[in-house]
C-alpha cells in the first residue's frame, strides 16, 4: 500500500489538477459543461499501477510518450484530494479550490444548471494557475 504522502508527491511532481470550462458542439446547439480531474503522468507505467492498486482511477497513454493516471468522477476526485491534501505543497491552493467545487457539484445531480459559486470557482482555479505561471517566468 502506497502512503497518502507518496500519492500528493505524486500529484505536486507529477501530477496536474484541472477545472476547466468545456464545449462541443451538439446536433442543435453548443454542449457546454465544467470538467474536475485529477492526472498523474510518468513515463514508467509499473508506478502508476501501484498507485492504482491503492487509490484507484484509470490508466491510458497519453500520445506523447508517457502514461497517464486519471481521476475524473466527482467522487474520486474529492477522496484523492482529502487524503493528499495535507501533504501537498506546491498544488495545495488549486487542490482547495477543486475540492470545493467537487463539495459543491455533488449536491446536485448531472443535469441541474451551474451555479454562479461554482463558475467562480472555475475562474479563481485558472487565476491561480495562470499567477503561478507569471511568478515562475
Amino acid at each position: 500500500m502506497i502512503h497518502e504522502a507518496y500519492l500528493a508527491g505524486m500529484i505536486d511532481g507529477e501530477g496536474s489538477l484541472g477545472l476547466y470550462f468545456k464545449h462541443k458542439k451538439g446536433k442543435r446547439s453548443i454542449i457546454r459543461w465544467i470538467q474536475p480531474s485529477i492526472e498523474i503522468s510518468n513515463t514508467d507505467k509499473r508506478m502508476l499501477k501501484e498507485l492504482q492498486k491503492s487509490f484507484g482511477g484509470f490508466i491510458n497513454w497519453n500520445h506523447s510518450s508517457a502514461w497517464r493516471l486519471q481521476f475524473s468522477s466527482l467522487a474520486d476526485i474529492q477522496r484523492i484530494l482529502e487524503i493528499s491534501m495535507p501533504f501537498l505543497l506546491i498544488k495545495k491552493e488549486k487542490a482547495q479550490i477543486l475540492l470545493s467545487y467537487v463539495k459543491s457539484r455533488q449536491t446536485y445531480s448531472r443535469r441541474t444548471p451551474y451555479s454562479e459559486k461554482e463558475k467562480v470557482l472555475v475562474i479563481q482555479f485558472n487565476a491561480v494557475k495562470k499567477m503561478i505561471e507569471v511568478l515562475e517566468s
